[in-house]
C-alpha cells in the first residue's frame, strides 16, 4: 500500500489543483503531514484514507493501489436518462443570472443523484446543489468544484453555512452566517484570498440580502 498510496495522493492532489496546504486544511492536518505522505515517509491513518477517497471522488481501493479503476463516487446525470423510480435526482443550479425562482429549470445546469439517506429529513422539492466556484470557503471544508447540497430555508443559526442573494445583484454567494446582535456578518473561510467580510447592521439586513438556504452536505468531486 505504501508504494502506491503516496503516489496516488500526489497525483490526485495535482489533478484537483490543490496545494499541500489546501489538502491539509480539508483534512485538518499540517502541510508537513501531506508532504510526508507524498514522499512515502509516513502514511495517513485509515480514517484519513477514507476522507481522502471522498475528497478525490475515488474508491479506497484505487487510492491504496489495489485497482487501476478510480470508480468515481458521484456521477452527474441528464434528467432524460433517469429510468428508475429509485433514483433521487436533485438539480444543480447556476449561481449567477438567476431566475426569480431559485429552483427553476431556467437555473438548472444539470442533475445529480443524491443518497436517499442524506435527504430523508427533507422534501426533495426543497433541495438543490451548487458547485463551489472558488476556494472562498476552503477552511470550512468546501474546496473549489465541491458540490454543496442546500435546503431552501430563510432562517440560519450562528456558524451555519448558507447561500445568499445580495440585493440588486443576480448572483448567489456562499458564506458563513454570523449574527452578532447589532450586525450580521457573511464571512468567508479563506483568509489567503483577502476577500472582505460582508457586514450589515441587523436593522438593515433584510434590505441588503436574503437567505436562500442552508448547506446540509458537501460532496467532493474534482475533474
Amino acid at each position: 500500500m505504501k508504494n502506491k498510496l503516496g503516489i496516488r495522493i500526489k497525483e490526485l492532489r495535482h489533478k484537483s489543483k490543490l496545494s499541500q496546504k489546501d489538502l491539509g486544511l480539508l483534512l485538518n492536518v499540517s502541510q508537513v503531514a501531506v508532504y510526508k505522505w507524498e514522499k512515502q515517509q509516513t502514511e495517513p491513518d485509515s480514517m484519513t484514507i477514507n476522507q481522502l477517497a471522498k475528497i478525490f471522488g475515488v474508491s479506497i481501493d484505487y487510492l491504496i493501489g489495489n485497482t487501476h479503476d478510480p470508480t468515481p463516487r458521484n456521477q452527474l446525470v441528464h434528467k432524460d436518462s433517469i429510468k428508475t423510480e429509485n433514483n433521487v435526482i436533485i438539480p444543480i443550479i447556476e449561481t449567477k443570472d438567476i431566475f426569480p425562482t431559485i429552483i427553476h429549470e431556467n437555473n438548472t445546469i444539470e442533475y445529480k443523484e443524491a443518497n436517499p439517506l442524506d435527504i430523508k429529513d427533507y422534501q426533495t422539492s426543497t433541495l438543490f446543489y451548487v458547485q463551489a466556484q472558488d476556494n472562498m470557503m476552503l477552511e470550512a471544508g468546501i474546496p473549489k468544484d465541491a458540490y454543496i447540497l442546500f435546503h431552501l430555508q430563510q432562517q440560519l443559526k450562528n456558524n451555519d453555512i448558507g447561500i445568499f442573494k445580495i440585493n440588486n445583484t443576480e448572483q448567489l454567494i456562499i458564506r458563513k452566517y454570523l449574527n452578532q446582535e447589532d450586525f450580521i456578518i457573511l464571512k468567508g473561510a479563506n483568509p489567503s484570498l483577502n476577500e472582505p467580510d460582508l457586514i450589515y447592521r441587523s436593522s438593515e439586513a433584510n434590505q441588503k440580502f436574503f437567505i436562500v438556504g442552508k448547506a446540509v452536505k458537501v460532496e467532493y468531486k474534482f475533474k
